[in-house]
Formats: structure tokens, sequence, C-alpha cells
């Protein structure tokens, strides 16, 4: 087609005395418009350029924290205030951001110790496991009444393939109201001397005069905080070598975690994920050569 229209324009620049164009000028044409139909089909085609994104993080190393979600946890100083849970939450945001380059696994804690999160770097991860799946009430306890915790079941972190055994520095930073069953001392002691040793850090969690209310504001009678929260939290670590803290101490809490783990140690390159970077604008961008060409080799000639 390109050729006929050529053909036609010749004859006619003949006929008006205007002399023939250079075939070389047809050829540039030509090839302007081959590169313009091609780039503007590639570009159609919404090509991406895809790279791995990798980051480097403790090869030695891992951290779990563990949330009581027991329904006592949902305790406040007065109706609409904000509880335990969030609290923790907050807490845990703090010492997962000071692990920043240490995989940090989450699990929630009743009468059993529930992972939700294998230890991980991705922060991402971490605070969106917190947000959707650490609740209140789940999963139920067993046997224990909805606001039930059982701080013996903390033993399963040493011992329940909770950490790669390749893991030689672990760190278990739990945070809990304490209001727990009787704990067995000769099962907590047995799990927390296993080799490799878990550092275990308690975060006591909660104040005096808290209660659970209900949806109209009023203090639920099921609920009586009759335990000492705090002195269970002390006696568990002292029965486990580990260590104590309230919630307002999330500074030491933090720091804790990190001498636990090392400040340093080997490292890995992990693969976080795909980046995707869309070519379509940089191709259309390309575009405009040819179409600049054409545009003016039409304006020079007329």
């Amino acid at each position: 087609m390109l050729a006929l229209a050529s053909r036609r324009a010749g004859r006619a620049r003949l006929a008006l005395g205007l002399g023939r164009l250079d075939p070389r000028a047809s050829l540039g044409a030509a090839a302007a418009l081959a590169a313009l139909g091609v780039l503007v089909a590639l570009a159609a085609a919404q090509p991406v350029w895809r790279t791995d994104e990798t980051t480097s993080t403790r090869a030695d190393a891992a951290a779990w924290v563990v949330i009581d979600t027991s329904r006592s946890m949902l305790a406040a100083e007065a109706p609409g205030g904000e509880d335990r849970l969030a609290r923790a939450r907050r807490v845990a945001l703090r010492v997962r951001a000071e692990l920043a380059d240490v995989p940090v696994g989450l699990a929630s804690l009743s009468d059993r110790a529930l992972p939700h999160l294998f230890p991980s770097p991705d922060e991402e991860a971490f605070a969106r496991a917190l947000a959707r799946a650490i609740r209140a009430g789940h999963p139920q306890p067993t046997g224990l009444g909805e606001s039930g915790t059982d701080l013996t079941a903390l033993a399963s972190l040493p011992t329940a393939n909770f950490f790669s055994p390749a893991t030689a520095r672990r760190a278990a930073i739990v945070l809990t109201d304490g209001e727990t069953a009787p704990v067995q001392p000769n099962v907590l002691d047995a799990a927390f001397r296993a080799v490799p040793q878990t550092a275990l850090l308690l975060v006591h969690v909660g104040r005096r005069g808290e209660r659970v209310y209900d949806a109209s504001g009023l203090a639920e009678p099921g609920y009586d905080p009759a335990v000492d929260g705090a002195a269970a939290v002390r006696g568990v670590a002292a029965l486990t070598a580990g260590s104590a803290f309230e919630e307002s101490d999330a500074a030491a809490v933090a720091a804790a975690a990190r001498r636990a783990v090392g400040a340093s140690g080997p490292t890995a390159e992990l693969v976080r994920g795909e980046r995707r970077t869309p070519l379509s604008p940089w191709v259309l961008a390309a575009s405009v050569v040819p179409l600049a060409y054409l545009v003016r080799r039409r304006n020079v000639d007329r």
C-alpha cells in the first residue's frame, strides 16, 4: 500500500514539475511507520519487567510474639476504653520493629499456643496477622471458661517445632494478663531447660480495677479478676529463668528481645516477593520518535 501511494505521489509530482522524491525518504517513512506500529502493538500487550525483591535476614536467630487471647484480654478501665488486647498489640509492634532483621512469628495463647505466622522477615505480614488473626476468645479455651488462660501451655514453644532445629538464638515474647490456671512447674522447667534454650520474656498487660464491659457499657458479672496476674507472670519468669515486664516497659521489652537474639549474626538473602514494573508508558513514550519523524517529514515536504 505504501509503495502504491508512493508511485501515485511520484506521478503527481512529475505532472506538477516538482521532480522525483529521494527513494531514501520513502524508505525512512516506511521504517518509521513500521516502528510506530510495532511499538503501539507492544504497548497494547502491557509488558511488565519482573524483578525479585530480596531481604537480608538473620540465619541463626528467630523470635515468637505470643499474645494471650482469652476473653479477659477485653478488660478495660472504663466502657469504651482501650482494652488489654489493643495495648498488647501496640507492644508487639514495638518489639517487631526492634527485631527488623530477625524472623519473627506470631501465636495466640489460651490453654494452648497456636501459631498464626511462622517466623518471617516480613514486617507487613506480621502486622496483618496481628490485626486479623489475634482476637479475644479465638480460639476458645477448652475446660477453663471463656476467660481462662493456662501459662503451662508455653512449654510447647521450645519443644513443639515452633523453631527450626538450626535456630541457635531463640526468644519468645509473651503478652498476657497473667490470669492463669495453676501452672505445672516441672513441665515449664523441663521445657525451658531444653537446648538450645529459649529466652522467655513475659509482659504483664493489665491494670487494677479493669473489667470486661458488654455492649451496653455494663460490667460483665461473669468476669472476676481475682487472680494476681502480675504475680503469676513473675512466678512463671522465675520458673523458666526468664524475665518479667509490665506493659509500660515496651522499650525495655524490645531491648531485652534484641539482647536475647544478639545484636548481629550470620545472615541469608531471602526472596520477599516479586516487583512488577509496567513498561507500557515507556514503550508509548518511545513511539513518539517515529511519529515525530513522520510529522516532520510531512511538514518539510509540504
